[in-house]
């Protein structure tokens, strides 16, 4: 888009097997850049690609997105190596084999960006660790106690962890091979399981009020879409809902009617929007302003949300009543996120 503003217009396009481009990196000529592509196939990697329009041009395997350096390389991390190669800016061309330049370099096994930039100057800048980061799930009592580890360590920083309705199962989203899906772990016997397997992105998992389903969304056709599937892992991943806007699901009410999902729009940012389990299954809005709305979360009760808001000029809390009317109710004073209520909706956290 124009630094004055106006009309987007797209650059790259999704190939097969694709399921996100993200990063671009501007190049010293102005016209081109590169940019990362994810997938859980050869499809992933580092491409060039043409401000003007033109198609773009693969360029190397990579676990991160790629760094211009002055003057003339590429610097990629591909297993936790940096590595710099010889590049020809004019024709887009790598040249002779990459050679080692640090190791244990940090990815952020999510977002999959690496630590690191570089500087018109040729000074490089990176963070180091130890490879294989881990994460662990853990039990902690009010007082901070810890009271029980579950499952093995983890390199694959699941994320968005969702207590099933009976807490006998915790559904999660893992990045494995640069391919973000739903999994199940089992809280009596610490075992962990895949439960999506569609090569584009899965996640956002949400347990239904019995806990028979999960919803989840995928950008399987291009938008992120909702999904639902049976607890079980068994049978059809059903569609939900498809519009032509972005969507994640972050709450079904109590009695099973209504799931909350976030959407962006053009000119409001991420509203909350409800979807009617029953019938037709048409959304409506819950919260539309110009600020950004995430997090909803049902009272056990059904009769509120919880969410959070950046309208004050910071992220709070809110609560408001469900489906209306009626005002909202500023919760937090200073700042808050990722709401939650107790299950006897006594309290907040």
């Amino acid at each position: 888009v124009s630094a004055d503003g106006g009309e987007p217009a797209v650059l790259t396009r999704l190939e097969p097997q694709q399921t996100v481009h993200r990063f671009p990196h501007v190049l010293p000529d102005g016209r081109h850049f590169f940019y990362f592509a994810t997938s859980s196939t050869e499809a992933r990697g580092v491409f060039a690609g043409d401000l003007d329009g033109g198609a773009s041009k693969r360029l190397l395997d990579a676990d991160a997105p790629a760094v211009y350096a002055s003057p003339g390389y590429v610097l990629f991390v591909r297993q936790g190596t940096l590595f710099a190669q010889a590049f020809d800016l004019a024709k887009l061309e790598l040249s002779g084999s990459p050679a080692p330049v640090a190791e244990q370099v940090t990815i952020d096994g999510t977002a999959q960006v690496a630590s690191l930039s570089t500087s018109a100057a040729g000074i490089i800048a990176y963070r180091a660790g130890p490879a294989g980061k881990l994460r662990h799930f853990v039990w902690y009592d009010r007082s901070g106690k810890e009271m029980g580890r579950v499952g093995d360590p983890d390199s694959a920083s699941p994320v968005n962890i969702q207590v099933s309705p009976d807490g006998s199962r915790l559904g999660v989203m893992r990045m494995v091979s640069g391919n973000m899906d739903v999994w199940m772990l089992d809280l009596q016997r610490g075992l962990l399981n895949r439960f999506t397997f569609d090569t584009a992105f899965e996640g956002y998992n949400v347990w239904s009020p019995d806990g028979s389903r999960i919803v989840f969304n995928s950008n399987r056709n291009g938008v992120f879409d909702l999904y639902v599937k049976s607890a079980t892992g068994t049978g059809r991943e059903d569609l939900l809902l498809a519009t032509p806007q972005n969507k994640a699901p972050m709450d079904w009410s109590p009695d099973g009617r209504f799931l909350l999902y976030r959407s962006p729009a053009p000119t409001t940012g991420f509203d909350l929007w409800a979807l009617n389990m029953d019938g037709e299954r048409q959304p409506f809005p819950v919260v539309q302003t110009n600020c950004e709305e995430r997090d909803g979360q049902f009272s056990p009760d059904g009769k509120w949300i919880a969410y959070q808001s950046n309208e004050s000029g910071r992220v709070e809390i809110y609560a408001q009543p469900f489906p209306g009317p009626g005002a909202k109710v500023q919760i937090s004073t200073n700042g808050g996120a990722q709401v939650r209520w107790r299950h006897d909706g006594k309290e907040l956290f």
